[in-house]
């Protein structure tokens, strides 16, 4: 049961919340009309004024919705409770009157009395009218608070006041129906009184009060009441029935403040906590402290709002702020893989300080996984054929090391990094892979022919070609014919240092070869990635064509055709789902170099012989110097899978696989250093011995050695070591050839 006093108490709340917005409003539209006509800027001291009395506007209309329901639910007491103070006043006067109606009654029995009296009978009839006007004005009271009984209520009182028969307080009376009308109405009395859709012509304003907010913690609940004031503008709009593009903007012009103003600067303070807390406890010098409850500012006021509501979306900040940090912890950890450990950190961190639910990173920690990226690598083929060193038995790339530069770590990139990088990216960046390295392939061997096509190269290669195919060169050591290739020893002028020409031979083949290689882990790693994927994948418990289900179902005609038309295109599909990139590859090479300007390179397996003498030379030297202070890092892993894989290819796409195993190089090779490494070797003593350490430059196959024991040891340890590496390059090329085929 409600007392007196409180509704009496509710009904004082509701006139004054009503008369201060509407005097709030009135101020506010003063100050920014008046400034606007004087051309007058306003200070920041005032713009916080008008925006307090704009955030009071809003409080007070969030107040009256808030309340709305408990005021409509004791508005029939309000009304009963503001008619009897109206009937308080209008019962004296009934009584009044009905006693002057007696009166007159009396009299009216004494007829010559009432001749006596001048003016009876008009003081008669205002006498029925003003108590009529009462009894009809009582009766009114009596029911709900209608429009239409307050409307004929005020005119009674305004016959009533006409009259001036009563002595009745209009005045007071009068403000008692001017409450009842406000009490009654309050809902669209506040909507107009706290209505801020001036503010769409100072929208310049939205920007400035929002920043003032950020910086002032205190003030983060400003917010919602802000964005609701300057969203009263759609309502203006749309009076103006303004089209759709038009809302959209104003929409968007509301939202683009709020995160320019807001979701950015806090996101970018709250990454910057992070950071100085996180790097604080890994930089030497550094004061230890809590990251809980130190920091650059407290933020973490923003983080516990409620979602803003907007007429046409909700922004959620903390939402907002989470996608910031999961995206800009995945990009750092992404692009610098060794800094995986700073950012788990920053994460923990931001749950543990600023209750943020972030996501994992979802990259292998303390890996390389994450780092290789399909699209980046296809895209610089160039430079990561240049950059990388493949192994053709265990399908690695490794990373070269530049000169001048140690590390104690390289990058690796296999199989199973491609078959993580598709369980990220998907399968799409593998499609285009090959099409990337088959026109860098005919890059490549644009490259390789201008290298053959000197004319210093060609007589050389027809010398040694007749050499080969003369019975000499059948019965002679391979490495007595060097001395023959003088132009292998000379520097050409070819790039902007000089290089011997099997140098740069080997560096064009092995780029060539590190693209093949490319696409085989490629390829590998796509059917790594299926197979895992394959494992989770339900078995059909029959095998049975559609054509015979739709039979045994007891389909249609068209239905059983329909599906022989799928049998057959899945026959189709599956004898091609085979993948043949080499294949493929192989194909389009040999259309091309039919033609005839490549003639000039039918020669090319008498060099080869010649190459892997230099990279066998090369490998041996530098395993020499690898235990020195001075050696080179450049050089410290020698791999032949890149060079014999472009080897294989190029002798496969000419036709001249059968011609090199001919020439039957790798069991020369290997009979006359065996026979070198033999004691009773004493036959070698007669040659002279040469100066200089290389394998091609010493002719180490058919060299003595030397008087003393300390000497000989070494040399018969070199040629154990140089006839390990021609069967290792040997075991490499039948890989590779096997590959090809």
């Amino acid at each position: 049961m409600l007392s007196e006093a409180w509704i009496r108490f509710c009904i004082k709340q509701i006139m004054q919340g009503i008369l201060l917005a509407n005097r709030l409003q009135m101020l506010v539209i003063s100050m920014l009309d008046l400034h606007e006509l004087l051309e007058v800027p306003i200070r920041r001291e005032k713009l916080k004024s008008l925006c307090h009395m704009i955030i009071g506007l809003k409080v007070l209309e969030n107040t009256f919705r808030i309340k709305g329901p408990d005021i409509a639910r004791s508005l029939p007491h309000i009304i009963n409770i503001i008619q009897a103070d109206i009937e308080k006043f209008i019962l004296p006067a009934k009584s009044k009157l009905q006693l002057e109606a007696v009166k007159v009654s009396q009299m009216s029995k004494l007829g010559f009395l009432s001749s006596l009296t001048r003016g009876g009978k008009e003081a008669d009839t205002r006498l029925t009218d003003a108590l009529s006007l009462v009894l009809i004005s009582l009766q009114l009271l009596q029911g709900g608070g209608s429009h239409k009984r307050q409307l004929i209520f005020s005119i009674t009182l305004d016959v009533l006041q006409s009259l001036g028969y009563l002595d009745i307080d209009l005045l007071r009376i009068g403000k008692f129906i001017r409450k009842l009308g406000t009490v009654t109405d309050f809902q669209n009395i506040v909507d107009e009184v706290t209505n801020c859709s001036f503010l769409y012509w100072r929208k310049e304003m939205m920007g400035n009060w929002l920043s003032i907010v950020y910086m002032d913690v205190s003030r983060f609940l400003w917010l919602q009441y802000i964005l609701d004031a300057f969203s009263d503008g759609l309502w203006l709009l749309k009076l103006g029935h303004v089209g759709k593009a038009s809302l959209r903007s104003y929409e968007k012009e509301i939202e683009d403040a709020l995160k320019n103003e807001i979701v950015a600067p806090l996101c970018r303070d709250i990454e910057t906590d992070l950071r100085l807390h996180v790097h604080s406890t890994h930089l030497k010098g550094s004061v230890l402290v809590n990251p809980t409850k130190t920091g650059v500012r407290n933020l973490s006021w923003y983080l516990q709002m409620k979602p803003l509501q907007l007429p046409f979306k909700f922004i959620d900040i903390r939402l907002l702020i989470e996608n910031y940090l999961n995206s800009a912890f995945y990009d750092h950890s992404a692009m610098s893989t060794y800094d995986w450990k700073i950012y788990s950190e920053m994460r923990l961190l931001a749950e543990l300080k600023y209750g943020l639910a972030l996501d994992d990173i979802h990259l292998a920690e303390n890996s390389m996984d994450q780092d290789f990226d399909v699209n980046e690598i296809v895209q610089n083929l160039h430079s990561f054929t240049e950059n990388y060193s493949y192994n053709i038995i265990k399908q690695i790339f490794v990373e070269k090391v530049p000169n001048g530069q140690y590390r104690k770590s390289l990058r690796v990139i296999s199989v199973d990094h491609v078959a993580s990088a598709i369980a990220l990216h998907g399968l799409r960046p593998i499609s285009t892979a090959s099409i990337s390295v088959l026109k860098f392939l005919t890059e490549m061997f644009a490259t390789l022919s201008e290298l053959l096509q000197d004319k210093l190269v060609q007589s050389d290669l027809l010398k040694e070609s007749n050499f080969w195919k003369s019975d000499k060169g059948m019965a002679t050591s391979p490495s007595l014919q060097q001395g023959e290739l003088r132009f292998f020893l000379g520097k050409l002028a070819f790039g902007d240092r000089g290089q011997s020409f099997l140098e740069q031979l080997q560096s064009v083949i092995s780029r060539l070869g590190n693209a093949l290689g490319l696409m085989r882990i490629l390829v590998g790693g796509s059917c790594r990635y299926s197979c895992n994927n394959s494992r989770f994948m339900s078995r059909a418990r029959c095998d049975m064509r559609f054509a015979e289900s739709c039979k045994n179902l007891g389909f249609v005609d068209e239905s059983v055709i329909a599906g022989k038309i799928m049998d057959t295109a899945i026959e189709k599909y599956q004898s091609n789902v085979k993948i043949e990139s080499f294949s493929f590859l192989i194909n389009m090479f040999l259309k091309e170099l039919q033609c005839s300007r490549y003639h000039h390179l039918k020669d090319f397996f008498a060099v080869v012989p010649s190459l892997i003498a230099n990279m066998i030379d090369s490998k041996v030297h530098y395993k020499d110097k690898l235990l020195r202070r001075d050696h080179d890092s450049g050089e410290m892993f020698c791999l032949y899978g890149s060079c014999i894989m472009g080897v294989a290819f190029i002798l496969k796409v000419l036709g001249q696989e059968k011609s090199f195993d001919e020439l039957n190089w790798f069991a020369s090779a290997k009979k006359n250093l065996e026979e070198g490494e033999s004691p009773s070797e004493d036959r070698s003593s007669s040659s002279e011995q040469r100066k200089g350490g290389s394998l091609v430059s010493w002719m180490i196959w058919s060299q003595a050695p030397s008087a003393s024991t300390e000497v000989k040891k070494q040399a018969v340890d070199k040629r154990r070591r140089c006839r390990n590496e021609v069967e290792l390059a040997e075991c490499v090329l039948k890989v590779a050839r096997t590959i090809m085929s």
